[in-house]
């Protein structure tokens, strides 16, 4: 049922590998040409300490480079949200309802019935 999504991530996995060296390549440019207008701005400032440098410190960063989701896990309220901020086309949240009923038979069952002891000693208390 989830085959397709799944080969669509595994796609979009391969290709991000892919496009990694090249966004390396672009954040190295990036950084050189940053070093490069930070020396021009202060040769300029060394020269006159009024002078308008604005334009040399004008330089946007790269775009972050993310890797396309279709599918997401088992994640945190503020872990789905990153998620869609970088896939503004959604994603499909895949939870296992056996996992979680495992998780909860693994849970210590004092704990639970001391919540429990809790709250009914704070209703009728």
């Amino acid at each position: 049922m989830l085959t397709p999504l799944k080969r669509l991530a595994q796609v979009a996995a391969e290709s991000f590998v892919a496009t990694q060296a090249e966004h390396e390549a672009v954040l190295l440019k990036h950084k050189l040409r940053r070093d490069a207008m930070e020396k021009c701005a202060r040769q300029k400032l060394a020269k006159d300490p009024t002078a308008n440098i604005s334009k040399e410190l004008l330089l946007p960063p790269p775009e972050p480079l993310h890797l396309k989701r279709y599918i997401s896990s088992d994640s945190s309220v503020e872990a789905l949200g990153e998620l869609l901020r970088q896939n503004p086309d959604g994603l499909l949240v895949h939870r296992d309802e056996i996992m979680l009923m495992r998780q909860a038979a693994e849970r210590p069952f004092g704990r639970v019935v001391g919540r429990c002891r809790k709250c009914h000693n704070k209703r009728n208390g």
